[in-house]
């Protein structure tokens, strides 16, 4: 039984060695080669590893009906293109080390080959080959180790050890066969795209995750802490790719043997010694100051061994899915785990400090687990103790959800509720001109930004969402892939405000998730309905009554108990569509009249004090299709005529309240001319209660007109009358003009983008969300949403007939279509973290109503 695990040996011995290389040389007072190291090693995993499609497992275990040999034809067809790929990602970025870097290279190419030598042996159980392996690649590992610490020779040693994985592969009868037939390609790829994409998320993620390290940090800084995930991450990669697949594949004769059991005792031992340390670092803090190593690079070693034990029991989940009847794919819990974590590298830098990148490693063996265990909680959690509470927990917010509804009102209502916390204030409570400057830490975050990746992890079974889960991930590195290209000839690495900015652009995408998982529950759609009732019955009722308090013209920003950030852009479009959606729902039922006849004035109210132009067309259009259709057809007409003078007592009660503001004048009594973008100001002073003079450009319509007011100063110039506009459409233009002229200079600008973000200062937003998109990340960045958005809209028309006949889902369609086509052709709310989640929740939601259409046979 120990001769089984020689197999794993080699391919630990045949995978690692570049990691091990790693710790080598950043323990030997080398880091900045550690971190060259670390870059190219990430770059073929990016491209090496995308392309592996689990094939280790696959062919262990069986699951994979074609030939080992066609295995190998695809990757030696693939070697030459994925070489060059790799040299593009690293030749900007690491200069002077041009040799070294094809060297390295070649070893990564020659272990992806001979994964598919050893896995076969494994499979034909040749013990004397992997002998010799683990003997050849010992010997080879000390020499490359000794020739880059003394620097001596290492060119020459480099390339014997990175020519010595092929050497024990030479005279294999599988080599033989792929070189002397020449039969054709019988591989299924069709089946294997999901493993394919699996492993390319994990590869993809592994390059930009150490990329922006660099970036943030420099070649030293992100050289020592590769080296110190490296501890942990060792172990986590040794099992993940040589021995998990076979204790798994083995699990049943394995189940007594004395080296699992040994082996549970070193992940015991490991794990205990990485709390050891951390305890002992932050009691003594000079511990370890001999070493010449920084206090942050010994919590980064601590949380790593901790990391690497909880990465092993994720990994095992992993290799259970893949290697259970069927071959099943866990790409939606790859491509989650992986994206979030690299999304955490801007996130804990910014928010909390460079120290908190110590945590990174156990952060995402942390995220594995999670979604490991969510991608089928009845499959894997019956066999993990501790799967009782668990599936509770999951039954709560699945099965009870259907039965009961509870679920799904309390995860409406956290993604709807406007409550914004600040990273270190707590609670927002500032006022409608609250400006953050772009600072992690002083920005309102919603609450929805918790409940949807809790959600997400709650409800699991990602395969029903895997279409946009492939829109996300390839939003992500078009747009990362494409920042980097911009950089690629001064070296500099990704622009940090971009780094920012792209990761504002990804986190609210995640939303379609929820949408998705949400959408496909049974009776989902009244459970949105109930959800945003009670939202915006409390929150429209605190913020009117607020107002009334404060004796103010236009809506306050305050609901009393909390502030609504952005109270008046982004929140009146997402309230009223809500709204709607809510009145279409729920209609049908007599017994929610009530509420909907108080909702009615409340948001009437509501939507004429927030002075919204966009708010107030959704409403308009939206309750006159809904008053017409049951006039026409439906029952009720003398409640819907109630409801309809409900809505305008509301609003007529807001309009005669809020009439004597300078905003209300500004925006529904005197029509302003388009003017030249030079015939606007650049800045404006604002009164003492909002602050100092800010660029005209980012602040909001009503900051605007309190300067107006106070200053008696124009906003248009009266040179240029042509064309009669609302001011806020005036101002836009100036945005338009820029980034137009932006995205025109050129063809790589139009297809990938700027370099750098504009100035923020003076150009926040373009004012509509694709042409933003498309100035900072191009074209191609854009594409995958722009195919989403034409595949809804097809499904639209292709269900039409189905649509109409489900109210609900009809005043969902209209709303997110409203929001996809109008409100952000004229802001950048699905950029902003709140109307951003609600918008792609919607979206997603629609999603699963329109495949379940499609799915469903016609009556």
């Amino acid at each position: 039984m120990m001769s089984v695990y020689v197999f794993p040996v080699a391919v630990m011995f045949n995978l690692s060695a570049m990691m091990i290389l790693m710790i080598a040389l950043s323990l030997f007072r080398k880091p900045e080669m550690a971190a060259d190291v670390g870059l190219v090693h990430a770059a073929t995993v990016a491209l090496f590893y995308s392309f592996s499609a689990n094939a280790r497992s696959l062919i262990i275990s069986g699951s994979t009906s074609s030939g080992v040999s066609e295995l190998l034809r695809l990757r030696l067809l693939l070697l030459l293109p994925l070489c060059l790929l790799v040299w593009l990602l690293c030749g900007g970025s690491i200069q002077g080390q041009e040799g070294l870097i094809v060297l390295l290279i070649l070893r990564r190419a020659a272990e992806w080959l001979a994964e598919i030598f050893l896995s076969e042996q494994e499979r034909q159980q040749r013990f004397s080959s992997s002998v010799s392996f683990v003997s050849v690649q010992c010997v080879a590992l000390i020499m490359v180790s000794a020739a880059m610490i003394f620097d001596v020779a290492v060119l020459e040693v480099t390339f014997i050890w990175a020519c010595s994985p092929l050497l024990s592969c030479m005279g294999s009868r599988l080599l033989q066969q792929v070189v002397v037939r020449s039969t054709g390609m019988s591989l299924d790829v069709r089946k294997l795209l999901p493993h394919f994409g699996s492993t390319l998320a994990i590869g993809a993620s592994v390059y930009f995750f150490r990329l922006y390290l660099i970036l943030l940090l420099g070649k030293q800084g992100a050289g020592d802490l590769f080296a110190a995930f490296a501890f942990g991450g060792i172990m986590g990669a040794v099992f993940a790719q040589a021995l998990g697949p076979t204790m798994v594949h083995n699990e049943a004769s394995l189940k007594n043997c004395r080296l699992r059991k040994l082996f549970n005792i070193f992940l015991l031992a490991i794990t205990l010694s990485g709390i050891a340390l951390a305890f002992a670092i932050w009691r003594m803090p000079e511990l370890l100051a001999w070493t010449a190593k920084s206090h942050v690079f010994w919590m980064a070693v601590s949380c790593s061994l901790v990391g690497g034990g909880v990465m092993v029991l994720a990994q095992k989940l992993r290799l259970q899915l893949l290697q259970s009847s069927g071959g099943r794919d866990v790409f939606g819990s790859d491509v989650l785990a992986n994206l979030l974590l690299v999304m955490c590298v801007p996130i804990l830098y910014f928010g909390m400090g460079d120290a908190y990148l110590a945590s990174l490693y156990l952060v995402g063996a942390v995220l594995s687990l999670v979604f490991y265990l969510s991608e089928d909680w009845s499959e894997i959690m019956g066999k993990c103790r501790g799967s009782r509470i668990a599936l509770c927990l999951r039954r709560g917010v699945g099965a009870n959800a259907q039965k009961h509804g509870w679920g799904m009102l309390l995860l409406v209502a956290g993604l709807f509720v406007p409550i914004f916390f600040q990273w270190k204030h707590g609670i927002f409570h500032e006022g409608v001109y609250y400006e953050s400057d772009g600072s992690l830490e002083s920005l309102p975050l919603p609450l929805s930004l918790i409940f949807c990746y809790v959600a997400i992890v709650l409800m699991g079974g990602y395969a029903r969402a895997r279409r946009v889960l492939l829109v996300i991930f390839f939003s992500f590195v078009v747009m990362s892939l494409g920042a980097l290209l911009l950089t690629g000839d001064t070296g500099a690495g990704i622009n940090i405000n971009k780094l920012v900015l792209l990761v504002q652009y990804v986190l609210p995408m995640f939303a379609l998730i929820v949408g998705v998982q949400a959408g496909s529950l049974r009776d989902a759609l009244h459970g949105l309905a109930r959800g945003v009732l009670v939202v915006l019955l409390v929150v429209t009722g605190l913020q009117l009554v607020a107002t009334l308090l404060a004796g103010q013209q236009v809506l306050s920003s305050s609901a009393l108990v909390f502030g609504v950030y952005q109270s008046l852009q982004y929140v009146p479009v997402i309230f009223v569509g809500g709204y709607l959606i809510v009145l279409y729902t729920l209609w049908g039922d007599a017994s929610a009249h009530g509420w909907l006849f108080l909702l009615g004035g409340l948001i009437g109210g509501y939507t004429a004090l927030s002075i919204s132009l966009l708010a107030l067309s959704l409403l308009l259009v939206g309750g006159l299709i809904f008053i017409m259709a049951n006039l026409t057809a439906g029952a009720y007409r003398v409640r819907v005529v109630l409801l309809a003078a409900l809505l305008m007592t509301g609003f007529g009660g807001g309009i005669a309240y809020s009439s004597g503001s300078p905003l209300f004048a500004i925006k529904f009594t005197v029509p302003f001319t388009a003017a030249e973008p030079a015939a606007i100001p650049s800045q404006v002073n604002l009164p003492a209660a909002t602050g100092a003079a800010q660029p005209l450009d980012s602040i909001t319509p009503a900051q605007s007109v309190a300067a107006a007011a106070v200053t008696e100063a124009p906003l248009v110039s009266d040179e240029s009358k042509n064309l009669a506009l609302p001011r806020n459409l005036v101002e836009r233009v100036a945005f338009w003009d820029f980034y137009v002229e932006g995205v025109q200079e050129s063809w790589r600008a139009f297809l990938l983008g700027h370099e750098h973000p504009p100035e923020r200062s003076t150009y926040p937003s373009a004012h509509n969300y694709y042409l933003d998109f498309v100035y900072n990340f191009g074209f191609l960045a854009l594409l995958p949403l722009l195919m989403l958005i034409l595949h809804t809209i097809y499904s639209v028309g292709k269900s039409a007939g189905r649509i109409w006949g489900e109210p609900g889902i009809l005043a969902i369609t209209l709303v997110l279509l409203f929001i996809l086509l109008i409100d952000n052709s004229l802001k950048v709310g699905m950029r902003q973290p709140y109307p951003g989640i609600v918008s792609f929740f919607l979206w997603g939601f629609l999603l699963a109503w329109l495949w379940r259409f499609e799915e469903a046979p016609r009556t």
